[in-house]
């Protein structure tokens, strides 16, 4: 990471390890939810997979390698697979995320980027957040899942990010 957030602040962060890191996901959308009190940092990570990380309350601060991302209650990031991400909590932070198989979520991109969550999709992302790890694949839950990709394929990006100042080497700048 080229920034980080702990040392901007010079406060004293409560550091944890992600909570679910798997060889390979066991269903090609997999639900997950946590509380984070305040002052809680999950550290860099990456992983195979593709993550749509959302707050329902309180404001998330994701870095990234391109920059620094504010994640608003009721928005999400997108993190598309093998992008080196972490976590600042600075107050409560109640948050859900999709890990989405890659080849599944494919046609999201490969770029980090903010979204705006209208009312459908909110809807979708707690409602599918609310699943078990081991649900059930049936037709319901594979439409749930072909409407939250078509809704976050359509969802606009918002502008909460601070990108990385990058100093070209040997340029004098």
């Amino acid at each position: 990471m080229t920034l980080n957030l702990s040392i901007q602040t010079k406060s004293s962060w409560h550091q944890q390890s992600p909570s679910r890191l798997y060889p390979a996901l066991p269903r090609a959308v997999l639900p997950t939810s946590a509380e984070f009190k305040a002052m809680t940092q999950i550290v860099s990570h990456s992983h195979p997979w593709s993550q749509l990380s959302y707050s329902c309350v309180g404001v998330m601060h994701i870095e990234t390698d391109a920059g620094i991302f504010v994640i608003p209650p009721e928005q999400a990031l997108w993190i598309p697979a093998g992008t080196a991400h972490q976590h600042f909590c600075k107050n409560k932070v109640s948050y859900r995320s999709l890990y989405i198989d890659s080849v599944l979520s494919a046609i999201l991109g490969n770029k980090v980027r903010p979204l705006t969550i209208d009312p459908l999709l909110k809807s979708l992302i707690l409602e599918i957040s609310s699943w078990p790890e081991d649900y059930e694949e049936t037709e319901q839950t594979q439409r749930f899942i072909l409407v939250l990709l078509d809704r976050l394929a359509a969802a606009k990006s918002n502008e909460l990010f601070m990108p990385t100042i990058r100093k070209r080497m040997g340029k004098g700048v």
